[in-house]
């Protein structure tokens, strides 16, 4: 698994693509992607065809690459995780229709530290998260990447589950199922 990873990562690297741009040419959802390259899922053959049909190759031509290293590995993650912290971190504000004044008010920091949190020019601390996660009710798990929606943390069983269920939902499914529970409020006011 490891080494498909690598590889993976490598035919990235040669089309000089980020993971959105990667996993659009292979007709992947981009969190889908994200799991392969971080260790958290297996690649099944369907995809391997997927992404050796997107350069026009065949799985073995695809895959016939040279891995890149481990310091390149820790290198690109680097770089990956911490675009997707300032994605998280802009979604946040742009869910909440804050500025970057707004933004640390709430959370309890320095307007200018979040200025630079959200341009992308800091990295965010440890502490600095979690004061986040608490002032915006978001969960670490989303600011660090491991859950893809700014849910709250869940605190029953069955907001894990339902959450869960939910982290696995594509944006589309994810918007039919909102629409299902409107519509089901809807008539239940009625």
């Amino acid at each position: 698994m490891r080494e498909i990873r690598r590889k993976l990562m490598a035919v990235m690297k040669k089309h000089h693509m980020d993971i959105k741009e990667f996993a659009e040419k292979c007709g992947m959802e981009e969190g889908r992607m994200e799991r392969l390259l971080h260790g958290r899922g297996r690649l099944t053959m369907l995809e391997a065809g997927q992404i050796a049909e997107a350069f026009g190759q065949t799985v073995e031509e695809a895959f016939d690459i040279e891995p890149i290293s481990m310091e390149e590995i820790r290198e690109f993650e680097n770089t990956e995780f911490h675009q997707m912290v300032t994605e998280h971190l802009n979604t946040i504000a742009r869910i909440h229709n804050v500025g970057a004044a707004e933004f640390a008010e709430q959370c309890g920091l320095k307007g200018r530290r979040i200025k630079t949190l959200l341009a992308g020019t800091a990295k965010m601390t440890v502490v600095e998260a979690v004061k986040i996660a608490d002032g915006f009710n978001v969960s670490l798990d989303y600011l660090l990447g491991y859950y893809p929606y700014p849910l709250p943390t869940p605190k029953t069983e069955e907001q894990i589950r339902a959450f869960e269920i939910i982290g696995r939902m594509s944006l589309d499914e994810l918007a039919e199922y909102a629409d299902k529970i409107k519509e089901a409020e809807q008539k239940e006011q009625s």
